[in-house]
């Protein structure tokens, strides 16, 4: 077999690897998150799946058989770079799965967080890592999963949780003590099970499969479909894929998650604009579970984070020419951003912006005005 044919299987690939760059294989989110790694800016490590593995499941109605054998490759570059292995019952890999078109598609598709706990990874990472926070991430799993993968009602869970925290006379998810969580989780899993007639998986990598495909199912559920319609995207492209080591914004009231953008996109004029939330996990932002926090107010909270992330935002900003929108977590202090696309802007900013990167010699009139 020639080494082009082998290499025209090959359907998943890591960040640093020299592979495809292009959108259209690696949806925005991988594309974007390729140009992060060759600009040095901290990214957790991942790979992607290609758009090919999306349009061939289009096509004949089912995954390539390949794929599993490359999502243990992908997995095991993971395992290299962060030191930790799925699935472990000592110190374990947890990842995220992102959908991921080459049109940006926000909010469009499914997600899954937390991917790889179950009771003994739960205890692990409750060993090193709290047990509260443990649990938190094994209850946001549980009700991600179960909706996004199962099929679950999102309404059993939250129903369940709302009425676990006024029992228990807590205003938020945030203030749930260990014994709640605890509880929840049970009671998660019992719902899982009632639904579906099975018992919640735990094994990690039927979890990594049933969810890489639910994802990829994912580009043609209704709200995608209606959302390419009405905005003239082709329901040929696919989606990818990428599979992510997690990093926690809810470790500890050091970490936390936002969205920022490198200039105010309803006018147009520079700096930092965006919101963030303190021991929170993404999903959390875009759930609208909490209440964010302006993105000025991070810089009083951590003064050090801020100026990092300010830097890369400019960064990326001049090294796009566009205004960018960086979904970004940290963790325990330490910064990581997640995305990076170009921002949706108000027919004012588009304006101002075309003005300002004129004055400022980054683009000529000709250029702006196409």
């Amino acid at each position: 077999m020639s080494s082009n044919r082998r290499k025209s299987k090959k359907v998943a690939f890591l960040l640093n690897e020299n592979g495809p760059v292009t959108a259209a294989d690696l949806g925005g989110k991988g594309a974007g998150l390729v140009e992060l790694t060759q600009l040095a800016v901290p990214v957790p490590p991942a790979f992607t799946v290609t758009t090919s593995v999306a349009r061939a499941f289009s096509q004949h109605g089912c995954l390539p058989l390949r794929l599993a054998r490359q999502l243990r490759w992908g997995i095991a570059g993971l395992e290299h770079q962060t030191g930790k292995r799925f699935g472990d019952a000592q110190r374990p890999l947890l990842v995220s799965i992102r959908s991921g078109a080459a049109v940006s598609m926000p909010g469009m598709m499914d997600t899954v967080l937390n991917l790889g706990l179950n009771p003994d990874t739960v205890r692990a990472l409750g060993g090193h890592s709290g047990k509260r926070f443990a649990w938190d991430s094994y209850r946001r799993f549980l009700s991600m999963f179960g909706e996004t993968v199962l099929g679950v009602s999102r309404h059993r869970f939250e129903s369940t949780l709302s009425e676990i925290k006024t029992r228990r006379a807590s205003s938020s998810d945030e203030v749930l003590g260990l014994e709640a969580l605890q509880e929840t989780c049970n009671r998660f899993r019992l719902i899982i099970e009632g639904e579906t007639g099975a018992p919640v998986c735990d094994c990690p990598w039927q979890q990594l499969q049933q969810a890489v495909a639910a994802v990829i199912k994912s580009w043609n559920n209704p709200r995608a479909r209606t959302y390419r319609q009405v905005n003239g995207i082709s329901h040929h492209l696919g989606t990818a894929v990428n599979i992510q080591s997690m990093v926690f914004g809810n470790r500890d009231n050091n970490s936390g998650t936002g969205v920022v953008f490198s200039r105010n996109c309803v006018t147009g004029q520079p700096g930092l604009w965006g919101e963030f939330l303190v021991n929170a996990q993404g999903e959390d932002i875009v759930s609208g579970a909490s209440t964010p926090r302006p993105i000025c107010e991070l810089k009083a909270l951590h003064p050090r984070l801020y100026g990092e992330l300010e830097a890369i935002v400019c960064k990326l900003d001049d090294h796009r020419r566009q205004v960018v929108d960086v979904e970004f977590t940290f963790e325990s202090g330490a910064l990581y951003v997640l995305q990076v696309r170009n921002a949706k802007l108000a027919p004012e900013a588009a304006v101002t912006v075309a003005t300002h990167l004129v004055w400022d010699g980054r683009a000529s009139k000709d250029e702006v005005l196409a």
